[in-house]
């Protein structure tokens, strides 16, 4: 599953398995259609946590380099490990 996002941090695309892991996390009005052209802030949970994503956007912008880390994602009744 992957997302792009635009220079203004819009989502531009969404990738294969998106709807299915939104449907299996109790996502609501989050198929694709619904997604795109919306901020990706909109669906990041708490103000610190966004302004550490812009930081890491900006930081992958200026530089042109690729940035991976570990996070973790946890759903309604199961803990995930993924990296970015």
């Amino acid at each position: 599953m992957f997302y792009a996002l635009d220079a203004d941090d819009i989502l531009a695309e969404v990738g294969e398995g998106w709807t299915e892991f939104a449907l299996a996390n109790d996502g609501v009005n989050l198929a694709p259609e619904q997604v795109i052209g919306q901020s990706i802030y909109t669906y990041i949970d708490g103000v610190t946590i966004a302004e550490v994503y812009r930081r890491l956007f900006a930081r992958v912008r200026s530089t042109g380099r690729a940035l991976r880390f570990d996070f973790r994602c946890d759903g309604p009744d199961r803990r995930r490990h993924l990296r970015m």
